[in-house]
């Protein structure tokens, strides 16, 4: 009898492995999403403040020196492997194409026209022109 106490035991134990092996990858694969999910909306953000950032700089720019003002920036072609539009009216907004998810930021009333309606990030640069009292973005 003892023999077969010691195969159950072994049985038992190689189950309780198997039983936490399974519960640590299901909760570190939740982490992992919570964290994908957190990190895409930072960065969504982080795009958009760097292009109003250097919208709001060479509108001052422009007024204050009554130039043209011209500045390419290269801005990445995928976030978290999610290509991303870019469209200015009141506010800036930058929205993943495949998940609809946008940041928007407000232009502190600075008037800015798209080329196109839309910039897609498949390019990897925007150019931000300011001249005549406004600002183009292409």
């Amino acid at each position: 009898m003892k023999g077969q106490y010691l195969v159950l035991e072994h049985v038992f134990f190689f189950l309780i492995g198997v039983i936490m092996t399974i519960v640590i990858f299901y909760t570190f694969s939740g982490i992992a999403d919570n964290i994908r999910e957190g990190s895409f909306r930072y960065q969504l953000l982080r795009v958009a403040e760097t292009l109003r950032w250097d919208i709001v700089e060479a509108y001052l720019a422009g007024k204050e020196t009554g130039a043209i003002i011209t500045i390419k920036r290269d801005i990445p072609t995928e976030i978290a492997g999610c290509l991303y539009s870019i469209t200015a009216s009141e506010n800036l907004t930058v929205k993943c194409i495949q998940t609809g998810e946008s940041e928007s930021l407000p232009l502190f009333n600075i008037s800015v026209t798209v080329t196109n309606q839309i910039i897609y990030s498949s390019s990897g640069i925007i150019i931000i022109t300011y001249e005549g009292d406004e600002i183009w973005l292409s």
